[in-house]
């Protein structure tokens, strides 16, 4: 199965998707690096996602026969940052609606596009907004959506960091786009991560819990995202002063 990507493309952005990008299908970038994260526990307790590492890795193992993933997004940048006072400081993408729920109805409108332009059945693709075993950012870099930083954030070129992610993985063959030129960066880890970062470490040294123990590493122990909606226990005491009021 084929169609107009280009058409494809114009299409899916008259939904609401600001950045809609194509990637072959083959082995997820990033999978060693899944392997030695996980097996450092940076995973914390989130158990789940060691259930489905396999097809984290692998999306023909989440729908058999994928040819092609097409990367969304859907900017959500706040504009000025907020004052640094003592009230408490919210995620800025908690102050929209639920992007599951808002991005979850794009994807089912664009999945109709796609049957509609290729003539793919309901069973040709699957489109996930981060609650499915995908390596959105990981794609998303492949497809010149941006590039990973030190972070261990896509950062785009347009939107900096405020992306909303989405994937679908599908039986229709789509011409992958060119990847984000690569250039050297030092300290960047040598597979990409920081590759147009230079030498800046600001995010790393700005984090407050130091949850980036290095270039493009999320250790989820330390996040403040992780401790503040997955844990469900107590938040170790040693983190509380860096969590502060956020």
């Amino acid at each position: 199965m084929t169609c107009d990507a280009e058409m494809l493309r114009t299409r899916l952005r008259g939904l609401g998707f600001d950045v809609v990008r194509f990637a072959a299908a083959g082995p997820a970038p990033g999978a060693e690096a899944l392997d030695s994260w996980w097996a450092a526990g940076r995973a914390a307790d989130m158990a789940w996602m060691g259930r489905t590492l396999d097809k984290r890795k692998d999306p023909a193992l989440v729908l058999p026969g994928t040819r092609s993933l097409i990367m969304l997004g859907v900017n959500y940048g706040p504009g000025a940052a907020p004052p640094l006072d003592p009230a408490p400081r919210w995620a800025r993408y908690a102050g929209h609606v639920d992007y599951h729920d808002t991005l979850k109805a794009g994807l089912a409108a664009a999945g109709k596009v796609l049957e509609e332009m290729a003539g793919a059945g309901a069973g040709d693709y699957r489109y996930y907004v981060d609650t499915g075993p995908v390596l959105e950012r990981g794609w998303a870099a492949v497809a010149g959506a941006g590039f990973i930083g030190k972070n261990a954030m896509l950062i785009s070129r347009d939107f900096g960091n405020w992306l909303f992610l989405a994937a679908m993985l599908t039986r229709v063959e789509l011409p992958p786009d060119p990847p984000v030129k690569r250039r050297p960066s030092p300290g960047g880890g040598g597979n990409g991560v920081g590759l147009l970062c230079g030498k800046c470490t600001r995010c790393m040294d700005a984090c407050p819990t130091s949850a980036l123990p290095a270039p493009g590493v999320l250790d989820a122990r330390r996040c403040v995202s992780y401790q503040t909606i997955e844990n469900r226990g107590i938040i170790p005491r040693e983190l509380r002063p860096g969590i502060g009021a956020r």
